[in-house]
């Protein structure tokens, strides 16, 4: 999950912008991840305040939130605090009925 303006801001040339793009396109496209871009006209949301990736281990049907800060990293398991995440990660800002794998 990312904002829109950070699809937006360059970081070096021309080129390099045109790499980072293509890479986000490439993980969008596999079928074990998603990537959201929240809309920068959608206002505020949950899932722009932290860094965090929400991890699900089938063979232990468990879900875990990876989240890191400027100088920490932690590992949340405890259902009310997966849950928390991803209700904020499939809530894109968007109708319900947007795909939920690529809100645009």
């Amino acid at each position: 999950m990312l904002g829109e303006e950070a699809v937006l801001r360059r970081v070096g040339d021309r080129d390099v912008h045109r790499g980072q793009l293509d890479r986000l396109r490439s993980l969008a496209e596999l079928d074990n991840g998603t990537v959201l871009a929240i809309p920068m006209n959608g206002g505020s949301h949950a899932g722009l305040g932290i860094a965090f990736t929400l991890l699900h281990v089938e063979h232990a049907n468990s879900d875990i939130a990876y989240i890191e800060s400027l100088t920490s990293a932690d590992y949340l398991s405890r259902p009310q605090h997966t849950r928390a995440y991803s209700l904020v990660s499939t809530d894109c800002g968007w109708p319900r009925s947007a795909t939920k794998t690529r809100c645009r």
